[in-house]
């Protein structure tokens, strides 16, 4: 799942704080949902700090920008960090079919990785 982690220069931090979080365009066959969350990892059997999220419907057949948007608490921590390991999960649904889920992790620094 492309969906989950950023790239580019706008997955640094500075860029993440300006934009309010992360954009891109996808381009969906069918009308798919599709909901992403970024966690700081916590403590083991616990969910960490939601940071940025992203709950959308997108109709098949066309070209959309989505963003995955910061939270408040996600500004917060992010403009006070220069490098953050963030947890990144998020489920992929088209009607008719079993919904695909996907986690994988990433580290949002300053620079550069």
């Amino acid at each position: 799942m492309g969906l989950l982690v950023p790239s580019g220069k706008n997955a640094r931090i500075p860029a993440l704080l300006a934009h309010g979080g992360y954009s891109r365009s996808v381009d969906m066959a069918m009308t798919t949902h599709v909901t992403v969350n970024w966690r700081l990892p916590a403590a083991k059997g616990k969910k960490g700090m939601l940071i940025a999220k992203l709950n959308v419907t997108i109709a098949g057949g066309r070209v959309v920008t989505i963003k995955i948007a910061l939270t408040k608490q996600g500004r917060r921590v992010l403009a006070q960090s220069k490098r953050l390991r963030v947890a990144a999960d998020g489920t992929l649904s088209v009607a008719g079919v079993a919904p695909a889920t996907a986690a994988r992790s990433f580290v949002a620094s300053t620079k550069g990785p």
